[in-house]
């Protein structure tokens, strides 16, 4: 769990490509976090930890008891940590630690393992800077993961910002924006984002009608039409769905809608009726700024348009995607080359055009630290170093093209870049072949025989 608000928020107020990246990657990380967070409460629950985390509220801070001091309701610290104050956060974490039951004292020691373990270094690293000057009787499952999520969910100005975008950005495209069109998803991550951004009272008026719109745009004209209708009752200030009910929090009414929307999801797939598009815009949307080439809207691929076909349209923007598509390829100046130009440079000291050459009737491999030398390539150069004095490449490599040229088995270098020693003659081996087959032919000789044999074993054509 957990990225550090310096990496979710940019350092320079600015990221590399504008707001609208930074916003998207605090969206993106805010639902992240919120779902492990509801991963690691299901965990807890699983092996009968989560009570510890259910805080009661607290009646006399100088009780003499723990029966004194704590009423009957309690709040969820997961659900609740923005509005429990720290102190009384630490007041509970102590009772555990001093009152509470062996099965309590327990889970708050296993949850404090299972939290560091489920953090990243960079949150564990922030959280036990504060931690890890805590009392001991103050240590514990429940301060830790208090400190936890007041560093994952911290509310700074750009995180409201991006949240309050992210609601935007689904008004604007709707289920389409995921894959598969799941309102389950779409459930979770909506209802995350408007109870942060209630708890810090910054969640929108509007926010109602701006979910209720979004989820009319969906590929299932049956559910669309069904959310369309909802919209228009939302917008003549009808609070809720239901008649009877009169109850006009924002929050509320958005869990409302967002409950019959699963409802009516699981409702058409179970009938066999939520059908949607498996392919996703194409990748000329991001260059162009549009989705569809045909029409110009946002949300679908020119294919999956139910207008007309402008093909136009479909060839001026396609065109225009291939060369924005250029010109990120060729970059600015001293930017990176089309790819046709491109040409694959080798690293180090330039490799000459063969890998043995002879000087002074001495075959010679290169090595890219050591230059021309008749002990070594490149590859071995580190056995080499180890121990000069005993290194043979003809043991440490039979085939190596050095090997070979010193046993006078081939010719790894062509003609045109290779020195011939005078006292060496070079002979291919399909000339040699032609030569000690004419041989035979011509020569019923036994002794014959045996030296074309023994030619034949040298040269390697057998």
């Amino acid at each position: 769990m957990g990225v550090a608000s310096h990496f979710v928020s940019s350092r320079d107020g600015e990221a590399e490509s504008g707001n609208e990246t930074k916003y998207r990657h605090i969206q993106e990380t805010f639902v992240s976090n919120n779902d492990k967070v509801e991963e690691a409460m299901d965990r807890f629950e699983q092996y009968d930890m989560g009570g510890i985390f259910d805080m009661p509220n607290l009646v006399d801070k100088n009780g003499a008891t723990p029966d004194d001091m704590y009423g009957k309701d309690f709040m969820n610290l997961v659900l609740h940590w923005d509005s429990m104050r720290y102190k009384d956060v630490l007041r509970w974490q102590k009772t555990i630690n001093e009152w509470g039951s062996m099965e309590d004292r327990v889970s708050s020691v296993w949850a404090l393992t299972f939290l560091k373990k489920s953090a990243t270094q960079e949150l564990r690293e922030r959280v036990d800077a504060t931690y890890k000057s805590l009392p001991q009787v103050h240590k514990g499952g429940v301060t830790y993961l208090y400190f936890m999520l007041k560093i994952m969910f911290y509310m700074s100005r750009d995180t409201i910002d991006a949240l309050k975008t992210y609601l935007k950005l689904f008004q604007s495209k709707g289920l389409r924006k995921l894959r598969g069109e799941n309102v389950v998803v779409a459930q979770k991550q909506l209802i995350a984002v408007c109870t942060r951004l209630q708890e810090v009272n910054s969640l929108p008026s509007e926010t109602v009608n701006d979910i209720l719109e979004g989820m009319s745009y969906c590929s299932v004209p049956e559910f669309a039409k069904v959310f369309e209708h909802y919209r228009i009752t939302a917008r003549a200030k009808i609070s809720s769905i239901d008649d009877d009910d009169d109850d006009d929090d924002t929050l509320a009414e958005i869990k409302k809608f967002l409950v019959k929307a699963v409802d009516e999801y699981h409702a058409l797939n179970t009938a066999g009726k939520w059908n949607v598009p498996h392919s996703t815009p194409h990748a000329g949307a991001a260059r162009t700024g549009v989705d569809c080439w045909n029409c110009g809207a946002n949300g679908h691929a020119s294919h999956e348009c139910r207008k007309p076909k402008n093909h136009e349209n479909i060839a001026a923007n396609r065109k225009k995607w291939q060369e924005t598509r250029d010109k990120q390829n060729q970059g600015s100046e001293g930017g990176r080359p089309p790819i046709q130009q491109q040409q694959r440079k080798k690293w180090g000291t330039e490799q000459p055009s063969g890998e043995v050459k002879w000087e002074g009737g001495t075959p010679k491999a290169h090595c890219n630290r050591c230059g021309w030398n008749d002990s070594h390539s490149t590859k071995y150069h580190s056995a080499y170093s180890k121990n000069p004095a005993s290194f043979n490449i003809c043991t440490a490599s039979p085939k190596h093209p050095l090997t070979l040229a010193k046993f006078g088995s081939g010719t790894p270098m062509s003609p045109k870049t290779q020195e011939v020693s005078p006292d060496h003659v070079l002979v291919s081996k399909a000339h040699a072949e032609s030569v000690l087959t004419n041989l035979e032919r011509t020569s019923a000789s036994d002794d014959t025989v045996e030296m074309v044999g023994a030619l034949r074993t040298l040269f390697s054509l057998n």
